[in-house]
């Protein structure tokens, strides 16, 4: 799928956001709730937030909450975010709501009655079965390598835009013109033609647009090239203080996990400053049991570790993945986690069970000191 450009315009300098939203997930969501949702909103302090409700619907919704501090409005009520956070956040901040979804009524019946008869009708019986098989395909490989997909950090990264992308290429690609003005690539067209509108008429303002995180990607693709560059998120997303304590020490074993992988692939520089996110997670006792049953200490893991930087480069695929984490809170700081550690090189896996027991550390760069950690060999 491809943005068409039909050309870029100049407007007065504005800071515009996008913030990737779950929608009902935010309810439950202990990384990606709507605490944090709310303080991340606080830290940016927008001007305008550019919304997923759609312009007709709006004036019933601002209604319902003037009346009553209640949205009663179907299509609105659905989000939490709104309900429970912009609404209620609207008197205090300031900032202007501009609605900038394109659904229609009209538009979402034709779309449920076309995907049911794509599935259903004889004539649709050959594509829906390349469809099928498609989907099944990318949902295959995705699980083989899984992204934490409730992480702020995660959804807005570029690995959770391509591969949203690469997830729904099937539905737009087969079923795109069928549906109509409610396929993913027309209906995209319909949101982003109304957020820049939106966006264009607030010069000079700082902009939120806050949009399921599936459209993301199209959306700042289809603002890039129209002229209005999206900023970086990450410094008002949720920081490591807002998150429970398990939530943070599940995030430091995947967040140092992912830096074994990018090191033995020789994707990082091999530079001291590199490699300092490993060096520096490590306390002066550290120790590791390898699976093998041989305690290493700090000094020669850091050693043998720096050794290893591109050490998987030559192969074809490599991936190294964190499965089944359980968090115990040992007091006073104190961490005890259990995981499991799978490598896969090319067409072998290898796995791990992992203990580790971590301090909580204002040093240390993911917020934590490894102190001792112990491996066995998975079957």
């Amino acid at each position: 799928m491809s943005v068409q450009d039909t050309g870029a315009r100049s407007e007065p300098a504005q800071e515009v956001y996008i913030m990737g939203m779950t929608h009902s997930g935010h309810r439950t969501s202990e990384k990606w709730g709507l605490d944090h949702v709310e303080a991340a909103i606080r830290r940016l302090q927008p001007d305008v937030i550019v919304t997923e409700i759609p312009p007709d619907r709006f004036d019933a919704a601002m209604a319902g909450w003037k009346r009553d501090g209640r949205i009663t409005e179907p299509r609105v009520a659905r989000f939490p975010e709104y309900t429970d956070v912009v609404f209620p956040l609207l008197d205090e901040l300031g900032f202007v709501i501009e609605p900038a979804a394109a659904w229609t009524e009209s538009m979402n019946n034709l779309r449920r009655e076309r995907i049911a008869a794509f599935e259903t009708q004889a004539e649709h019986a050959e594509r829906f079965q390349a469809y099928t098989a498609e989907v099944e395909a990318i949902e295959a490989a995705h699980a083989a390598d899984p992204i934490d997909e409730d992480d702020p950090f995660v959804i807005h990264s570029p690995i959770y835009d391509e591969r949203t992308e690469v997830a729904l290429g099937p539905y737009d690609r087969y079923l795109n013109d069928w549906i109509g003005e409610g396929g993913w690539t027309n209906i995209n067209r319909g949101h982003a033609e109304l957020v820049d509108a939106a966006i264009r008429r607030h010069p000079g303002k700082r902009i939120l647009v806050t949009f399921g995180a599936g459209h993301k990607y199209w959306l700042a693709r289809y603002l890039a090239s129209h002229g209005i560059e999206p900023m970086d998120i990450h410094p008002f997303l949720p920081k490591t203080a807002d998150l429970p304590g398990p939530v943070r020490v599940e995030r430091e074993v995947r967040a140092l996990h992912r830096f074994f992988e990018g090191w033995f692939r020789g994707e990082l520089p091999n530079s001291d400053e590199a490699y300092g996110r490993f060096a520096g997670a490590l306390g002066e006792r550290f120790v590791i049991v390898t699976p093998g049953g041989v305690s290493v200490e700090r000094a020669a893991l850091l050693e043998g570790l720096r050794g290893a930087h591109g050490s998987r480069a030559s192969m074809t695929s490599f991936a190294i993945r964190v499965e089944d984490v359980a968090v115990q809170d040992l007091g006073g700081g104190s961490w005890f986690v259990r995981y499991e550690e799978w490598q896969d090189e090319d067409e072998e896996v290898k796995g791990r069970q992992s203990s580790a027991v971590m301090l909580e550390s204002a040093t240390a760069p993911g917020g934590f000191e490894w102190i001792h950690v112990h491996e066995t060999w998975l079957p």
